[in-house]
């Protein structure tokens, strides 16, 4: 460790990240308000990279099981965005909120469901612009919602049919 003022400097262990030699951080330390000690601000982590990155091949059944889930996720993720923008647009149409207040996830899922960029209608008249795209925003959610319903028994059969597989296979090996 190298003291310079009150900056110190740390080489921590050789072949970190792309193969240099030494990788150095420099941390500064400063003066805590209610005592005489110094504090840390800064944290970091080291971690030793090897090369060797590659994804895991997966089984097929493995693959099947990974696509319920991110179709899962996809779906409540819209799902969680479409409520969210009903949220603003109702808080803004009851002036409990200002139209500049509306976030970029608010117009990101309003863009969405138009297929093109809406804000300027949004804030030239938002009074006669926010009901319409509310009414819309009910109806996508409700359709959402019905849709979800509707895949959740074939999501829990893939689960069912492709873990019992997975356990068979790897028994096997």
């Amino acid at each position: 460790m190298n003291k310079g003022g009150d900056i110190i400097t740390v080489a921590l262990g050789a072949g970190l990240f792309m193969g240099h030699g030494r990788w150095l951080v420099k941390m500064r330390l400063t003066r805590c308000p209610v005592s005489d000690n110094h504090v840390l601000n800064n944290k970091y982590a080291v971690m030793q990279f090897n090369g060797s990155s590659k994804p895991k091949k997966l089984s097929k059944y493995e693959e099947a099981i990974e696509g319920c889930e991110e179709d899962m996720f996809e779906t409540d993720m819209l799902i969680e965005s479409l409520k969210s923008a009903m949220e603003s647009a109702e808080k803004v149409i009851k002036e409990e909120m200002s139209v500049e207040d509306l976030g970029v996830k608010f117009y990101r899922c309003v863009e969405m469901l138009y297929r093109g960029d809406v804000s300027e209608i949004v804030r030239e008249d938002h009074k006669k612009a926010l009901p319409v795209i509310l009414e819309r925003l009910k109806h996508k959610l409700d359709a959402l919602t019905v849709a979800q319903e509707n895949w959740k028994p074939r999501w829990k059969q893939v689960f069912e049919e492709n873990t019992a597989k997975q356990r068979k296979a790897t028994r096997k090996n």
